[in-house]
């Protein structure tokens, strides 16, 4: 009895390990890829194609643009056609869009009737916990397991993209050998140098080191990373940082301040004490005016981005 799947979504990397997952049984001549033009009646043919060498197939096709785009009436009754057939043939159908698809619209709607639909959505910028729950499920393929610190530097240099996260736990995989632990410095000694200094960066700022900030920032955006992009970071780093020291002020305890805002809770217990030990309330919420003066020096033309965005980071930490 025929399969069909829809994988959607704008997370490409789980739908890449999706796809290889349901494909695995197949061997690579068994395996039929149509590319983007493809038609509902090659699809029709493909499927009800047999051969006494290989009597199942795969069908693999991405992003048709009878499904991105709107299906003709032609299209639809094919359609319907190819899914009252799959279920009578030993093939599996998968359909994939690398982005959103518009259920409102027929051909969408009857996939959604006849096939079994997976989203692959990226985790949110406030969903730390999911991220380190995945660092933390992915080293399990490798019968490992990561300390808690390794675990949020790891969060810290590759953030929400998952493809370059599990790149990096297959390099820790064999840096580390026989071991079943991977450290912090694992981490740190394993990364890209401009993903490394990211997380350096980062660091530098938490602790109001100058120089090493100034260093860390030369080094990013040497290797091409966004000035734009990177004050978003920084933006970001000082927004945790005035929750952090606004709900302290309230009396909230570090477990209570996680939950409100989202976030780790032995991430949060360890972070606060050093926010606090640097930084006070005025000085997070002055570093806020001098973001804003930044961003508006670049966007008006004022100051090229490099030197707005040093500048800015002088002023915050000096």
């Amino acid at each position: 009895m025929g399969k069909a799947e829809l994988l959607f979504g704008e997370e490409t990397f789980l739908i890449d390990e999706h796809l290889q997952k349901a494909t695995a049984g197949f061997s690579s001549q068994d395996i039929l890829r149509f590319n983007e033009n493809a038609t509902v009646d090659q699809l029709l043919q493909a499927v009800s194609m047999t051969s006494l060498f290989s009597p199942s197939n795969a069908i693999v096709i991405k992003n048709p643009k009878w499904l991105t785009n709107s299906a003709d009436d032609k299209e639809l009754k094919q359609l319907t056609q190819l899914f009252a057939l799959i279920p009578q043939q030993p093939h599996h159908v998968v359909i994939v869009v690398f982005g959103s698809v518009d259920q409102r619209k027929k051909a969408a709607q009857l996939l959604k009737k006849h096939c079994d639909v997976t989203q692959y959505s990226p985790f949110k910028d406030w969903e730390q916990d999911k991220i380190l729950t995945w660092i933390q499920n992915r080293v399990k393929i490798y019968k490992k397991m990561m300390t808690q610190d390794a675990v949020l530097a790891l969060e810290n240099i590759g953030g929400l993209d998952l493809r370059q996260m599990a790149s990096e736990l297959e390099k820790l995989d064999i840096y580390t050998g026989a071991r079943t632990t991977i450290t912090k410095e694992d981490v740190e000694a394993m990364c890209a140098p401009a993903n490394t200094s990211i997380f350096d960066f980062t660091e530098a700022l938490k602790s109001k080191q100058l120089s090493s900030a100034l260093s860390s920032l030369t080094r990013l955006m040497a290797h091409g990373e966004d000035p734009i992009k990177l004050l978003g970071l920084i933006t970001a780093t000082y927004r945790l940082y005035l929750q952090l020291l606004s709900l302290s002020a309230e009396r909230l305890s570090p477990t209570e301040i996680a939950t409100k805002i989202g976030k780790n809770p032995y991430f949060i217990q360890k972070l606060l004490p050093e926010v606090k030990k640097r930084y006070s309330l005025p000085q997070v919420k002055k570093a806020f005016d001098t973001l804003a003066t930044c961003d508006f020096d670049i966007k008006s033309g004022k100051m090229k981005p490099e030197l707005a965005l040093e500048m800015a980071v002088v002023l915050i930490l000096a």
